[in-house]
């Protein structure tokens, strides 16, 4: 059985704004050397082939997935033919949006929130952020430099947003204390993408992290004794990432959440190869 979650997107099938994406995702992916055979044998090379692709569902159907560790080993066989012109918000929790110093690139400047390189300290103290954003193993070396007096940034006062990724999984208790510690303000995770996709986020009652995935497709694939996140993103043409397995096993929990939300929660995600022993031993 496989579990699709498109939570914020459309049922109609003559309008469904993720399919149409999906659609110039695949366009892209014929030029690539791994997705190419696969298209040519589900007859999807041209585009009045792609368009008879009803739903989302079936369009997924058509290409196999990959596992995400020999994605990123062969990352040439992917490779396509368009630039890379996507910039991920931020979407912070709380509205109005702090002042906010995001230490990556690449992500939408909107109004108060504004991009640094970490090294970039002169530049963060000027600007004053009260929120400090950005991937979760820089931050944490941010916050070592902090309490060890290397760096002071005093003006941040009001949240850290941690981004997690599905290279390392969600953020660990012992790091999320760390941030705590250095920064003394709540802390925020994100789980994103390979291209800064939003896949989860935590609110403010921090119990788990709601799926809102707009810019990708998230699918927990059964089909193996545990459910497995499955990752495509529906903004990257440069690099194609279409059905990536990602060795993680979500837990979820689908009750009402305090902040009144009633999206799905992801509460933890477990190494596939860990939690499967489980599976096959509760199946017993």
């Amino acid at each position: 059985m496989r579990i699709l979650i498109r939570w914020w997107q459309s049922m109609s099938k003559r309008e469904d704004p993720a399919l149409l994406r999906f659609r110039a995702v695949l366009s892209s992916a014929a030029d690539t050397h791994y997705y190419r055979p696969w298209l040519e044998a589900a007859r999807l090379l041209g585009p009045s082939q792609r368009k008879r692709l009803t739903t989302l569902s079936e369009a997924l159907a058509c290409v196999p997935r990959v596992e995400l560790g020999w994605f990123l080993q062969h990352q040439d066989e992917f490779q396509g033919r368009h630039s890379l012109d996507y910039q991920p918000p931020l979407e912070h929790p709380c509205d109005p949006v702090p002042r906010t110093a995001i230490v990556a690139p690449g992500f939408e400047l909107k109004g108060n929130v504004r991009c640094f390189e970490p090294r970039d300290v002169e530049g963060l103290l000027k600007f004053g952020p009260e929120c400090l954003a950005g991937p979760a193993d820089t931050l944490l070396q941010m916050a070592r430099g902090f309490r060890r007096g290397r760096m002071a940034l005093p003006t941040i006062r009001h949240s850290v947003v941690a981004f997690s990724d599905l290279r390392s999984g969600l953020l660990a208790e012992t790091d999320r204390d760390a941030l705590w510690n250095a920064f003394q303000v709540p802390v925020f995770e994100q789980l994103r993408g390979l291209s800064g996709e939003l896949l989860a986020a935590e609110c403010e009652a921090h119990s788990g992290l709601h799926l809102c995935a707009r810019d990708a497709v998230i699918e927990f694939d059964s089909s193996r004794h545990c459910p497995e996140l499955v990752f495509t993103s529906l903004v990257n043409r440069s690099q194609p990432a279409i059905r990536l397995a990602t060795g993680w096993s979500p837990k979820l929990d689908d009750s009402v959440c305090a902040c009144g939300t009633r999206h799905p929660r992801l509460v933890d995600l477990a190494a596939v190869e860990k939690a499967r022993p489980m599976a096959r031993a509760a199946a017993c």
